[in-house]
């Protein structure tokens, strides 16, 4: 998993503004890549998600020189000073969110 993260890395850069932050997070043993979108409301971080969803949809990926196929999970999770004003609760809730997407997309497959 870890070998592709530079390739996964550059793609989200092409889609993304000097300003926005790329880096991963390790959320139960599991490495995620996640994205700051500062001066960014939830609609626009939706639209930047649905870019993200079809700019990957579009690229082939290959492991050990066999095709691979991302299980891509894309959550957002916005500022909000009353609610999320300290770090760990904001934290908390974008596990909690990404988590709940990630189950939703899993139900589909």
């Amino acid at each position: 998993e870890m070998k592709i993260l530079p390739e996964i890395s550059d793609i989200a850069n092409e889609l993304l503004r000097d300003e926005d932050i790329i880096g991963t997070l390790n959320i139960r043993g599991e490495k995620n890549v996640f994205v700051l979108l500062p001066m960014t409301d939830s609609i626009g971080a939706n639209v930047v998600k649905k870019k993200l969803y079809s700019k990957f949809e579009d690229t082939g990926f290959e492991f050990n020189d066999a095709p691979l196929k991302l299980n891509l999970v894309i959550s957002v999770t916005s500022y909000d000073r009353e609610k999320t004003a300290h770090y760990k609760r904001y934290m908390k809730l974008a596990k909690k969110q990404h988590t709940a997407e990630k189950e939703k997309i899993e139900t589909l497959m």
